[in-house]
């Protein structure tokens, strides 16, 4: 059986969360949208279906109502490391903070998700 767009994200949140857990926890290394399963569908116009609506389709999008991850907490991570000045030292504190929020954020939105699929399953064995 063929998976659902549902069924999709949900796989693709895991694979995201699970690469945020070890960030949070600083085993893990963010390279932005060359490492985001979401993204890897949803953005990267190289490879993905998004053609040129990136984001289209993207439950963190649905979220949000926004682009490239701003008004997430991923956003926020990102300034906080664009706007490190190399002669200063990075606070990993404040980047473990913001990691952990985005990983809170990607928990909540696959906890729906599941939720969501948990409700169609019943529906169908209805």
């Amino acid at each position: 059986m063929e998976e659902s767009e549902l069924q999709i994200n949900i796989r693709l949140l895991r694979k995201t969360v699970r690469k945020w857990s070890l960030i949070a926890v600083g085993l893990g290394v963010d390279r932005g949208t060359d490492n985001c399963a979401l993204c890897y569908k949803y953005w990267n116009p190289w490879i993905s279906d998004a053609g040129p609506q990136p984001c289209l389709q993207c439950p963190v999008k649905a979220q949000v109502n926004q682009t490239e991850c701003r008004g997430t907490p991923y956003f926020a991570y990102k300034q906080c490391l664009d706007w490190h000045d190399a002669e200063e030292r990075l606070d990993l504190g404040e980047l473990r903070t913001l990691a952990n929020k985005e990983l809170m954020f990607l928990q909540k939105i696959l906890e729906f998700h599941i939720t969501a699929q948990k409700f169609i399953d019943r529906e169908v064995v209805s």
